[in-house]
């Protein structure tokens, strides 16, 4: 019986994938009522899931595993004609029923055809019987037609798949099936993913996946899919032509852009100008006028800003000052030009440097900026710029400053300085009679005393003392001890002795000039007079109100507070000594006391009524114990000090109500959080909740907390959790509303960052660090079948680098002509060399290729030249290791091994020459 069900399959895979193709096309698959495998298959492609059932369509779900969807019940698609069977599918199973209608026409006119049993059945008509062989007329002999020939009678049998030729022996045609070969004659439809070859003599469409349809549509592909033209679009982002700025939109259309990326033709993005994708149309939108660019100039008096039309321009900045580093000019911008006017004459331009007027630094422009002082001797210079001295000749006397008679001359030495010399001719004559004027050799005056008793007459006196005075002999008159030779003047005359006891006088008459006790009661002038008086026996007594070292010194008795009083007096609070009251016991007026003998325990003081009261600064329960009539805080001080945020009880002022100081605590402050500013008022705590600034003792309320600063800065914040009240760096990845992009986080450091995920231009964009495919992705992503994109791997999210769905290579990284396996790494593709299916992307590796089917049936190969990975029939006539027996079996080019001559046969439809003779097949 032939081998036939290899081609029944090869037919109804072809009808299958048309069928899913329309069925998919019209309203895509319905997997209820689905076949589920007995053992849940993990796939990627519909490939994956092939179970080899032409009665189920097999489908890879959304979940990655296989559903195997059964046909409607029925007969199926794509039936072998003239099998004499039919093949049905019923819940999903093939099932095989003899089909006596499907009679199975042999192209043989000599023959009757007809099923017996479900068998073709072919009964050879009566030889000499009229038959046709294609076109050509002739006869039948042996079940089949044999046409004649000669000179005049030409072979054709009109049938472009057979050489017709002549048996000139024989007389017979000989018509050669030229299988395997493209069908003369035909013209092939470009782009249908089909060719026609001759297939056991007949003109036969087979798939030709390489004869693409070409839509001239630079953004779809041009695909041959067993057999089935199509034009998918290109990816998103691909270039519509290479070299050319335009994109593929991903849905077969040639776009401008489909991000701002892609707009390459607009100048790159920057401070003044930033490029957009708006509609498929790349737009530009400019920084308002005037806005500052980075990477100014210092010091060139301009500022470079934006125009509003994407350049920049400069305008003048005024503040922009430069600097020539020269301290003797003047850094100055006028109307955007530098200029360095020079600083006026001897402005100071260093350590002990003036400035010239003419812009350099010089060390003098006068004698008067040079160090030192000028006098007689030298002068100071300034010459050339340059401070100098000039010397006064050696020996020139000093006009001022000389000293007459101490036999020295100060004069100059010549070389500025000022030095004295010996002069013995400027004696030191001192006009006194009792003294010698001499000059010693080195310059020494004296004047040497002349003896006692010598004679003089100078200021009243008569005789020298010896001392170099002329004094007076006792008993004469005299206005001071100095007049008298004894050295005592008392009482108007010169006296024998000093006399200065109290009540001795020298002027007692009958002993004038000798030191004798003044009467009882009498007065002794200077010392012992007005309130005091002498007891005659030589002391001398003082009145009330008269200091006192004790009783008695006192007329009186008594000796209080120094004072001679006229009682004890020795009461606290009390005094004898008060201005006004000298001499009396009254009470002390003054809130200090004047006399430590009266004085108040510890720090109390006397209030003027003779009670002891505390000072400022003591302790104090009720204002009645001080002193000042306040009681504040504990302590005695100079007001009530009843005012927000001032206290008397301060370390450094007691007793004195001051302001509490700038962050503490003071009861006067109602709020919990609230601490005192320094200057009387309460404000509210770093870190603790405000409304506005004026709250805060900082002046600075952000983020709803008084803030350390103004807190302005990109990504920094003030309520952060472990920082309040600080201005810290926002933690990377969090938002914050300084960022003004939707897509931005921060970065922890201060700035803005695309977050994962999201689309960006450069690295440097995002927080990541890795702009992969046009988002921020969490890896640089750089390996072979690897995306970061949704769009780009087929699955997934945006930002995370993950394998390419297998199947499918966007940017071409599989240097041979091969796809992404879904795991990374690159694998065949249709037609690629191959070890097994493993190596392969539709998992078939057959005759070392990568193959769309297993391609195991007999005289089927995947490696035919020019048909590489496509799994076609063997060229009739050759033989194919498939065959059982391979020496005696060829295959007939349409898939069965037929025996070759020799091969034993029973049936002449078992021999490819289809003559079995005497049980062999013949020639």
């Amino acid at each position: 019986m032939p081998n036939r069900p290899r081609v029944l399959a090869s037919l109804l895979g072809s009808l299958l994938s048309a069928a899913l193709v329309v069925q998919i096309a019209a309203c895509g698959l319905d997997t209820n009522g689905s076949l589920a495998p007995e053992d849940t298959k993990a796939c990627v492609v519909n490939a994956n899931c092939d179970d080899q059932n032409p009665c189920t369509v097999d489908v890879c779900g959304n979940d990655g595993t296989c559903v195997l969807v059964p046909l409607d019940d029925g007969p199926l698609p794509g039936q072998t004609a003239g099998d004499c069977q039919r093949s049905d599918c019923v819940a999903g199973v093939l099932t095989t029923t003899n089909d006596d209608a499907d009679i199975d026409d042999d192209g043989e006119s000599c023959t009757d055809d007809a099923c017996a049993m479900g068998t073709p059945v072919h009964t050879p008509a009566q030889n000499g019987t009229s038959c046709l062989f294609g076109t050509a007329q002739g006869t039948c002999q042996g079940g089949a037609c044999a046409v004649e020939c000669g000179a005049q009678n030409p072979c054709d049998d009109g049938n472009p798949c057979t050489e017709d030729a002549c048996n000139a022996g024989a007389g017979i045609c000989m018509f050669t099936d030229l299988d395997g070969l493209p069908t003369p004659g035909y013209v092939p439809v470009p782009g249908d993913c089909l060719q026609h070859i001759c297939v056991a003599g007949e003109d036969t469409a087979v798939t030709d996946d390489t004869d693409v349809p070409v839509d001239m549509n630079t953004c779809t592909f041009d695909v041959c899919t067993m057999g089935a033209p199509t034009n998918p679009p290109v990816i998103a982002g691909e270039p519509c032509e290479p070299g050319k700025p335009e994109v593929c939109d991903g849905t077969s259309n040639c776009v401008a852009c489909n991000e701002p990326a892609d707009c390459v033709l607009l100048p790159p993005d920057d401070v003044c100008q930033q490029r957009t994708c708006e509609n498929h149309v790349c737009v530009q939108s400019f920084a308002p006028d005037g806005t500052t660019i980075d990477g100014q100039t210092a010091g060139d008096c301009m500022r470079v800003v934006c125009d509003g039309a994407g350049a920049t321009k400069e305008i003048v900045d005024d503040t922009d000052l430069p600097n020539d580093n020269n301290a003797c000019t003047k850094n100055v911008c006028t109307n955007g030009t530098p200029t360095f006017p020079n600083e006026a004459i001897n402005t100071a331009c260093g350590a002990g440097l003036y400035c010239d007027g003419g812009g350099k630094c010089v060390g003098c422009n006068e004698a008067a900026q040079c160090e030192g002082t000028d006098d007689f001797c030298k002068v100071r210079t300034c010459i050339d710029n340059q401070c100098g001295v000039s010397f006064t000749p050696e020996g020139t006397e000093l006009p001022n400053g000389q000293t007459a008679l101490d036999c020295k001359v100060i004069e100059c030495d010549g070389q500025g300085n000022i030095v004295t010399s010996t002069d013995t001719t400027d004696k030191p004559v001192d006009g006194n009679e009792c003294t010698d004027d001499v000059c010693s050799p080195t310059g020494v005056p004296s004047n040497p005393n002349r003896p006692v008793n010598a004679a003089c007459n100078e200021n009243g006196g008569t005789v020298c003392n010896g001392a170099g005075a002329c004094k007076k002999a006792p008993a004469q008159t005299c206005g001071g001890a100095a007049e008298c030779l004894s050295g005592h003047c008392v009482d108007g005359v010169c006296c024998n002795a000093a006399c200065s006891s109290t009540c001795m006088a020298c002027n007692v008459a009958g002993s004038v000039g000798t030191c004798t006790n003044v009467p009882v009661a009498t007065e002794d002038a200077p010392t012992c007079t007005g309130t005091n008086a002498c007891d005659g026996a030589g002391t001398c007594k003082k009145d009330s109100g008269q200091p006192c070292a004790g009783a008695v010194d006192c007329v009186s008795g008594f000796c209080a507070d120094g004072v001679c009083c006229n009682s004890a007096c020795d009461t606290a609070c009390f005094a004898c000594d008060l201005m006004g009251s000298m001499g009396t016991c009254v009470p002390l007026v003054s809130a200090e006391d004047t006399n430590p003998t009266n004085v108040c325990a510890g720090t109390r003081s006397c209030d003027a009524t003779g009670a002891c009261k505390a000072k400022d600064g003591g302790a104090c329960v009720v204002a009645g114990d001080c002193l000042s009539g306040h009681c504040a805080d504990g302590v005695c001080c100079d007001t009530d000090c009843t005012d927000t945020c001032m206290a008397c009880d301060l370390a450094a002022t007691p007793g004195v109500c001051s302001l509490v100081a700038s962050g503490q605590k003071d009861d006067t402050c109602a709020g919990a959080d609230e601490v005192c500013d320094g200057a009387g008022a309460c404000k509210a705590a770093q870190g603790k909740l405000c409304g506005a600034d004026a709250e805060c003792l900082s002046g600075h309320c952000v983020d709803g907390v008084c803030c350390d600063t103004d807190c302005t800065g990109t990504c920094m914040a003030c309520d952060l959790a472990a920082t309040p009240g600080v201005c810290s760096f926002v933690a990377s990845g969090q938002t914050d509303d300084t960022c003004t992009g939707a897509d931005e986080v921060c970065d922890g450091a201060g700035a803005c960052k695309t977050a994962q995920g999201k689309l960006c231009g450069a690295d440097a964009e995002c927080l990541s660090g890795n702009c992969v495919d046009g988002v921020c992705c969490d890896d640089a992503c750089a390996g072979t079948c690897e995306a970061c994109s949704a769009a780009k791997k087929g699955s997934g999210v945006d930002g995370v680098c993950e394998p390419i769905t297998k199947g499918t290579d966007p940017d071409m990284e599989c240097t041979m002509p091969g796809t992404c396996d879904g795991a990374g790494m690159c694998i065949g593709d249709i037609g690629e060399a191959c070890m097994d299916g493993m190596d392969c992307a539709s998992g078939h590796c057959a005759d070392g290729f990568c193959c769309t089917t297993a391609c195991a049936d007999d005289c089927f190969s995947c490696g035919l030249g020019g048909m590489e990975g496509q799994c076609m029939p063997v060229s009739a006539g050759t033989t194919d290791g498939t065959c059982v027996a391979e020496d005696l079996e060829v295959c007939d080019g349409a898939g069965v091994c037929l025996g070759d001559t020799g091969f034993t046969c029973n049936e002449n439809e078992q021999c490819f020459s289809g003559n079995c003779m005497n049980d062999v097949c013949e020639p």
